[in-house]
C-alpha cells in the first residue's frame, strides 16, 4: 500500500513538474513587459526632455553666429 502510494505521489509530482516551465513562462512574461516598457518610457522621456533643452540651446544662441560673418 505504502509502495503504491509513493508511486502515485512520484506520478503527480512529475506531471506537475512537467508544467511548471510554462507556469514560470506565464509569469516571466508579464513582468518582463513592465520592466521594459518602464525602462523605455523612462529613456524615452529623457530624451525627450534633453532634446527639447538641444533645441532651446540652439534657438537662443543662433542668432550669435551672425555677429561673426560680418567681421569677415
Amino acid at each position: 500500500m505504502v509502495g503504491l502510494l509513493t508511486s502515485a505521489t512520484s506520478l503527480v509530482v512529475e506531471e506537475f513538474a512537467r508544467y511548471i516551465p510554462f507556469i514560470g513562462s506565464m509569469i516571466a512574461a508579464p513582468i518582463s513587459f513592465a520592466g521594459t516598457y518602464y525602462m523605455l518610457k523612462y529613456v524615452l522621456d529623457r530624451l525627450d526632455t534633453v532634446a527639447m533643452e538641444v533645441v532651446s540651446y540652439a534657438a537662443q544662441h543662433a542668432g550669435n553666429n551672425d555677429n561673426d560673418e560680418d567681421d569677415d
